[in-house]
């Protein structure tokens, strides 16, 4: 089993790759809004952004170019896959493992191109364990209304698809899918959001 841990861990107080300089992958980037804004933060980091959707890649090569953003690029995950190397400092999804066909290959895609002490961050909707909980969630009505309407439908267009949905990703799945891909270390991050869990899987 990883090394769990559901507090925060303290800060050592050194400063991460991205802000000194690193390489960096957004994988689901969509329109490239969120990558363009974390390499506009972290100008001396590279950032790549990957995502299966021509549509999204053509609007995020128009964002990229209507933008002063120089260390960013957005790829189109069919065709260029993540580097195998261990040869990253981050990888990030953001919204988008649950909708996923097969969320287990690109956990193992992350593990696969992090360095040793790279960071993965995953950061996917707040949600309790068990069905009992999820059907008296507050916003149980608007999750599943979206997991027919849209994320099942993803998560299922391939044959084989995990088929998640927005409520079949609690901490523990995520949990035991970083284990199988190899990641040792997994905790819940301190962040205050309401709506989203993030998550920090480390190899």
């Amino acid at each position: 089993r990883l090394s769990s841990s559901m507090r925060p861990a303290r800060s050592s107080g050194r400063r991460r790759k991205p802000a000194t300089g690193g390489l960096a992958a957004d994988v689901g980037c969509g329109a490239g809004l969120r990558t363009l804004a974390m390499a506009e933060a972290y100008p001396q980091s590279t950032w790549t952004g990957y995502d299966n959707s021509i549509h999204a890649l053509a609007r995020a090569a128009s964002n990229l170019s209507n933008s002063r953003v120089a260390n960013c690029s957005f790829v189109n995950v069919e065709k260029a896959k993540l580097p195998d190397d261990h040869s990253l400092d981050l990888v990030t999804f953001c919204h988008v493992v649950h909708d996923m066909a097969f969320p287990q290959d690109a956990l193992n895609a992350a593990f696969k191109t992090l360095k040793p002490d790279g960071h993965c961050l995953v950061i996917d909707i707040a949600q309790p364990e068990t069905i009992t909980e999820k059907l008296s969630h507050p916003g149980a009505p608007m999750m599943y209304g979206f997991s027919l309407g849209l994320c099942m439908s993803s998560g299922l267009s391939e044959e084989g698809g995990a088929g998640l949905g927005p409520f079949g990703l609690p901490a523990s799945k995520l949990e035991a899918m970083a284990q199988e891909a190899g990641f040792t270390r997994f905790r819940i991050t301190d962040v205050e959001d309401p709506f989203n869990a993030y998550y920090e899987p480390r190899p």
